[in-house]
């Protein structure tokens, strides 16, 4: 609608490109790397975080592939040393991750390992590719602006112990080739 003296002059327009303004959550993203590997039994899952923002604080919950696998502790990385961690078992079988700063501390650097999840995986779970997923992912910037990022499912490859041929979970003769 155009500002004239008459009310409701409507005009049109040609040569014009609509534009779209970037979401925080474009640009703040939680992750899990494309390559990574898991082994049977006490696995360790590296969990990451791209930023623009400053964020001191996290809040996510992760979906494991199977009931049997279990989130055993969380250890934080090398960008969040300063960042009290925590986890809880849902009513959903998913487990809510909480990481942050009761100083308003910023998260070091734009990109890496935020945290390291340890997982116990079932030995009987066969090896392959399988997808964790990170819901609610919820960061809050050190100007207390709460980012919310989209669910996504990353997918990991399992493997059983090294030499472990046949996947018993055990490396004796029986894993000769």
């Amino acid at each position: 609608r155009g500002v004239t003296e008459k009310q409701y002059n409507w005009m049109s327009f040609t040569r014009f490109r609509l534009a779209k303004f970037p979401n925080a959550a474009d640009y703040n993203k939680l992750y899990i790397a494309d390559d990574t590997k898991l082994t049977k039994g006490n696995a360790t899952l590296p969990i990451s975080l791209q930023n623009e923002d400053e964020i001191v604080g996290l809040q996510f919950d992760v979906v494991l592939p199977y009931s049997d696998m279990e989130l055993t502790g969380i250890e934080s990385g090398f960008r969040s040393d300063s960042h009290g961690t925590s986890f809880n078992y849902m009513n959903d079988g998913s487990y809510r991750v909480v990481m942050a700063s009761m100083d308003n501390e910023v998260i070091e650097g734009n990109d890496g390992v935020l945290m390291n999840l340890g997982i116990k995986i079932p030995a009987y779970v066969s090896m392959g590719g399988y997808g964790f997923t990170l819901k609610n992912v919820v960061m809050t910037t050190k100007s207390l602006q709460t980012v919310k990022c989209a669910d996504r499912t990353f997918y990991v490859n399992i493997s059983g112990k090294m030499g472990d041929v046949n996947s018993d979970d055990m490396v004796d003769v029986t894993d000769e080739i």
